[in-house]
């Protein structure tokens, strides 16, 4: 190797000591007392931890989170149901906490951990683990904090943390509540009652699906409607719980949800929030607790909960398949035909000839019927009976079809079923009633 080599690779080492000497030196000087970094709480599961407490303040009143079993419960300066992801949060920010600079144990000036802004206690079954935050460190994306386990701070450093952590605690107690109004399990929801300015009505749990009740009128209930209502309360959730109304607020009454046992929640309307018109004040009332909670809520999340009677209500005219039957009568002015299924498949009664009849008729009847969605009348005035359709289960009740042509309404159909509901039908009911009949040949 030539001179001239050696002298550039000289020239290269000394340009590589120079540039570490003046990035240690800038590190050094960011922070002449910085020390190693690692976890605060090194022994800390967020899975072990009781009980929480936060306090804000050298003067602030105590917040309380205890477990209880496999979920959280707000006892402090509430009785409350504490949100449990919101509390998860808390408890995974603060198990793995790691600060960006340490500092030392010499108090910094500006910190603001004398007294700190809010005091963070986590306790699990034997130890207890600190953490104090104080002001913002230079730049805004820190936290001045400190942090040890057991009674006394002893030595702890002072060090800047990510600011996470103080976000959270800021909006204790109202963010660790559970903001669900309706927290009640979908299937165990019996009942729900809804009052508006014509009245009440309710939807109700059958042994299958569900029934629609209102004037003492009783109608099959539309299971996928029903199930996005249940959907609607059961994700309503409060954008701000709020303190008691004012007094004078006027508050009428809602929606009633009844659920296994005794349990029940009550939503009332208030008007609107204080300062925000686009989200109505509601008061939710729990039963048997007496838990009242005022709570503001973004009026979209509330438009599903009031839908029309008629939404819920199963306007089909059946859902019996041909399958379920054991006969069928039709009857149009002043043909009938009386059919029964048999082993060797449908014909007519032996009083009526007993006649072989093809399957596809009774599909084709009971099929079409059954794909024929009415829309609900009150009661019918003056009208002609046009047809009567009986539909009869080989074990079970019938279910009777007595069309009308009513004057002025048209179409309808009285079912002479559970319900007992006038719905108003296309004209086309009564074409399958008649191509049935000449299939037949009655």
């Amino acid at each position: 190797m030539s001179w001239r080599s050696i002298w550039a690779l000289g020239l290269c080492a000394a340009g590589l000591l120079i540039v570490s000497m003046v990035r240690g030196g800038c590190e050094g000087d960011e922070s002449p007392n910085i020390q190693a970094r690692g976890r605060v709480f090194p022994g800390l599961s967020a899975g072990g931890v009781r009980q929480i407490l936060i306090q804000k303040g050298a003067r602030g009143s105590t917040i309380r989170v205890e477990r209880r079993g496999e979920g959280w419960r707000m006892t402090a300066p509430v009785e409350d149901r504490a949100d449990a992801a919101a509390v998860e949060r808390l408890l995974g920010a603060a198990e793995f906490l790691e600060p960006t600079r340490v500092l030392g144990s010499t108090p910094v000036d500006g910190a603001g951990l004398t007294p700190p802004s809010v005091k963070l206690t986590l306790v699990d079954a034997s130890r207890r683990h600190h953490l104090e935050l104080g002001a913002r460190a230079p730049g805004g994306q820190g936290v001045y904090a400190r942090g040890w386990t057991g009674e006394a701070p002893g030595d702890a450093a002072t060090m800047v943390c990510p600011g996470e952590l103080l976000e959270l605690l800021r909006g204790a107690p109202t963010s660790l509540r559970d903001r669900q109004l309706v927290p009640l399990y979908s299937a165990r929801i019996s009942s729900i009652t809804i009052h508006d300015s014509a009245g009440s009505w309710s939807v109700s749990r059958a042994k299958k699906g569900w029934h629609v009740e209102r004037d003492g009128a009783r109608t099959r209930g539309r299971e996928l409607a029903v199930r996005r209502l249940l959907a609607a309360l059961l994700a309503l959730r409060a954008a701000t719980l709020e303190g008691p109304a004012p007094a004078g607020t006027a508050v009428s009454q809602w929606i009633s949800v009844m659920g296994a046992g005794e349990r029940s929640v009550k939503l009332s309307r208030a008007g609107a929030c204080p300062g925000r018109a686009d989200r109505a004040l509601l008061l939710a009332v729990e039963a048997p607790a007496a838990r009242r909670t005022w709570a503001c809520v973004d009026r979209a999340d509330t438009a599903a909960l009031t839908p029309a009677p008629g939404a819920l209500r199963d306007l089909k005219l059946t859902r019996l398949q041909v399958a379920d039957l054991g006969k069928v009568l039709v009857h149009m002015e002043t043909r009938t035909a009386l059919l029964e299924r048999g082993p060797d498949g449908w014909s007519l009664t032996a009083e009526q000839g007993g006649t072989p009849v093809p399957s596809k008729v009774v599909d084709g009847l009971v099929g079409g019927l059954a794909g024929i969605q009415g829309e609900l009348a009150g009661d019918a005035g003056r009208g002609l009976q046009r047809a009567v359709v009986t539909l009869e289960r080989e074990a079970g009740p019938k279910e009777i079809f007595t069309f009308w042509d009513i004057r002025g309404g048209g179409l309808m159909v009285k079912r002479a079923s559970s319900d007992g509901a006038w719905l108003r039908v296309p004209d086309r009911a009564l074409a399958l009633i008649q191509a049935a009949l000449d299939a037949i040949g009655r």
